[in-house]
């Protein structure tokens, strides 16, 4: 005679329950662009990895309804394969219906950075910063050599 946990077992897989949560039903439609680019159209995905001020934030279908800014860093799209996005600046929107869209300033693929740019881009504003000589141009150092670390980052990845 079967054990009550196997009896159990047998009849919620019956019932339909305890599904496996990665199978299609389990997508979600990502509209991710910029300005001048449209990297994704509405295309199913499992999950996306998205920087933001509050952290990164991994949706799956039936997330919580978010809206948040994108700050420099890398979005992880896991869709057939895993695609991997450096984003300068932007905004994520998670709607009620598990459709999400990711709007970003300037977006590229992280293999299609060129480290020796970068590396000059942060050495141009160090030199701006540390010239600086009123609060407007030290915050916009600051703010040039913050995407410079996080391009760079993001390169090494």
């Amino acid at each position: 005679m079967a054990s009550f946990s196997t009896r159990l077992l047998r009849s919620t897989r019956r019932l339909g329950m305890f599904k496996r949560g990665f199978a299609e039903e389990a997508k979600f439609p990502l509209t991710f662009a910029t300005p001048s680019k449209v990297l994704f159209n509405e295309e199913p995905v499992r999950q996306v990895d998205v920087p933001t001020f509050s952290g990164y934030i991994g949706v799956l279908r039936e997330h919580v309804p978010v809206i948040a800014m994108l700050q420099p860093g890398v979005v992880v799209v896991h869709g057939e394969k895993e695609q991997k996005y450096f984003v300068s600046s932007g905004s994520l929107s998670v709607n009620p219906d598990s459709s999400v869209q990711l709007l970003a300033e300037e977006a590229c693929a992280v293999e299609d950075i060129d480290v020796q740019a970068a590396q000059r881009g942060m050495e141009t504003a160090l030199k701006q910063l540390t010239s600086a000589s009123d609060e407007q141009s030290k915050a916009e150092a600051q703010v040039a050599v913050d995407f410079h670390e996080a391009l760079l980052q993001s390169a090494k990845a």
